[in-house]
């Protein structure tokens, strides 16, 4: 009877590696409520992790959790395959599955074994180019890290090879992914930018303006994403005598992949920084709370920046590279925010002018920011994007379709 009921109502898969915390769990999140709201049955597939509460984060979802715990290494990552693909079995034997949209790399990977995901339609997002992962990594003395680098790039290449639409998240990875693929009559590729909710945020700004400036980075810690250029430039305002107090979100092992924290000590910023292996999202919003500026110095592959939207949205500006996608989102506010990449003088003079205006002017900047949330990043044309991806799939057989097209 229940098999029977769940076959009623269509259903689409969303793929996950693992319930983990970050920006791509909050993306895959915003897609599993379109889906709802479109009248299909969000089910999202994943390893155990450090998400303690699944149910909270996607609303309205069938959550399938596979026991098994979720670690980095390639070995977990072989034996998870047979445990993914036979809970995705169960999905598609119990469920009327019309479509799957395939988050991370590895839980793409095992899906794509199964012959059932082969006679729906395919949709993948690309929240990040592995090819700027393997450049990431070139330097490092980790020979496992270089190999699991390249071994990811060739099953992105795999998987977005095998997808019948590409959802990608900004203009810059647009034209990254024509120069890697080419321009195949077999895929779809269309621009959705993430939304933000900011009905819940804080008010702009402090009330009364402050001589310490806190300066806030949440994200992976990886070589790309340039916390060195950010430690440098750290390092050179120190020496002008400015009251400072960076914080830096990362898991734990990209400090120890790319020497970090030996970089901070060589600096002597022990009283300028401090480090933070995670933060759930309530620690989260205690320090965008706390924050004055959000600085996101990446130097190779952001091909969006949903932690500078979810900063913007809080209403603390911020300082990024003129990397990636970057510059289209801080480009709406002020193009002062946007500083050369990999330039830690210039990231510290940006910062300096930053901390020495006037209160006036950095609430104008507070209120823009707001303003272009609101406008440019909302659920209603995230909405009106997807559902000419999923809406095709409501009351029709994929597969007829697209030969009766193909003809």
């Amino acid at each position: 009877m229940e098999k029977q009921k769940n076959k009623m109502r269509k259903a689409i898969i969303f793929t996950l590696d693992g319930f983990q915390v970050g920006g791509l769990v909050t993306m895959i999140a915003q897609y599993a409520q379109v889906a709802f709201d479109l009248g299909y049955e969000p089910i999202v597939i994943g390893c155990v992790s450090d998400l303690t509460s699944p149910e909270r984060t996607f609303q309205h979802c069938k959550i399938c959790t596979i026991k098994y715990p979720l670690t980095y290494s390639l070995l977990n990552r072989i034996i998870a395959a047979p445990k993914y693909i036979l809970a995705l079995h169960r999905i598609y034997k119990n469920y009327d599955v019309v479509l799957i949209h395939f988050g991370t790399i590895w839980s793409t990977f095992y899906a794509l074994f199964h012959p059932f995901t082969w006679k729906i339609k395919r949709v993948i997002t690309l929240h990040g180019f592995e090819v700027t992962e393997v450049i990431s990594v070139q330097s490092s003395t980790n020979l496992l890290l270089r190999i699991k680098a390249n071994l990811r790039q060739k099953l992105q290449f795999l998987c977005i090879n095998c997808s019948d639409e590409i959802i990608v998240l900004s203009k810059y990875s647009a034209n990254w992914l024509y120069k890697l693929v080419g321009k195949s009559r077999y895929m779809s590729i269309t621009l959705i930018e993430p939304y933000i909710e900011i009905s819940n945020f804080r008010t702009p700004v402090q009330k009364t303006e402050r001589t310490q400036l806190h300066i806030l980075n949440i994200g992976r810690a990886e070589r790309r994403k340039g916390i060195r250029v950010l430690l440098e430039a750290l390092s050179y305002i120190n020496k002008k005598n400015i009251s400072i107090i960076a914080t830096i979100v990362s898991p734990i092992l990209y400090f120890d992949y790319f020497d970090l924290l030996d970089y901070y000590e060589s600096l002597n910023l022990f009283d300028t920084v401090h480090f933070l292996h995670k933060a759930d999202e309530q620690q989260k919003e205690k320090l965008y709370k706390n924050a004055d500026l959000f600085v996101m110095p990446s130097i190779a592959g952001e091909t969006f920046g949903l932690a500078a939207l979810e900063a913007l949205a809080h209403g603390i500006p911020v300082i990024g590279s003129n990397d990636g996608a970057l510059p289209e989102i801080l480009g709406k506010i002020d193009t002062r925010l946007i500083v050369p990449k990999n330039n830690p003088r210039r990231l510290a003079e940006a910062i300096i002018r930053f901390y020495g205006l006037s209160f006036k002017e950095k609430q104008r900047i507070s209120l823009k920011a707001m303003t272009i949330v609101r406008q440019c990043y909302t659920y209603d044309k995230m909405k009106n994007k997807l559902s000419k991806i999923y809406g095709g799939s409501m009351n029709i057989d994929y597969k007829e379709n697209k030969n009766e097209k193909d003809n």
